[in-house]
């Protein structure tokens, strides 16, 4: 267990990583709370392939078998951030709350009980959209009128290279976590 473990349906939390098996160890964990809670999980993350990501879950869910593997992969929906958020490099916040909805109706007729995600926010950075991402978050919450948990995962340097406002307003939003 770790410190996501306590977190609630709900919670929106920004944590700070100052490596990779930090992050993915947290990841694992905090997904593995929501699967057990009848929760659709939503992982965006570049850093692993979509098997290397169910490889990862077989092993640190103890799930040795192939069948039951392949029955929680429509349960799990694995993307990256150019994918959800600007995939036609317009980072546009209407179509992606849409998007939300649109996943949440169809966990929910599933009957799941919410949507729990993990997003590495890495790309943002590297593709230069840290402000859009900022923005975005101020009016996430207040659009969602499902239970709706998330992490959004944030490399130690990319945090240092944030202007204090940027900072600032993510703290203000939600608070910042920093891991060892």
């Amino acid at each position: 267990m770790n410190f996501l473990s306590s977190l609630e349906m709900g919670d929106h939390v920004f944590v700070v990583y100052s490596n990779q098996e930090a992050k993915l160890r947290d990841c694992f964990s905090f997904l593995k709370a929501g699967f057990d809670n009848n929760e659709f999980l939503f992982i965006m993350m570049e850093s692993l392939s979509k098997d290397e990501i169910f490889n990862r879950i077989a092993k640190e869910w103890n799930i040795g078998d192939t069948e039951e593997l392949e029955g929680i992969k429509d349960d799990i929906l694995i993307t990256t951030p150019k994918e959800w958020y600007y995939p036609d490099d317009d980072f546009n916040t209407y179509r992606i709350l849409k998007k939300w909805e649109l996943t949440f109706s169809n966990a929910s007729k599933r009957g799941k009980k919410g949507l729990r995600s993990f997003i590495d926010v890495t790309a943002f950075f590297i593709e230069g959209l840290e402000n859009e991402l900022i923005a975005y978050d101020e009016i996430l919450e207040k659009q969602f009128p499902f239970p709706f948990s998330s992490v959004y995962a944030y490399k130690m340097e990319d945090i240092k290279k944030m202007t204090p406002q940027q900072y600032a307003l993510l703290n203000k939003n939600h608070g910042i976590w920093i891991t060892d």
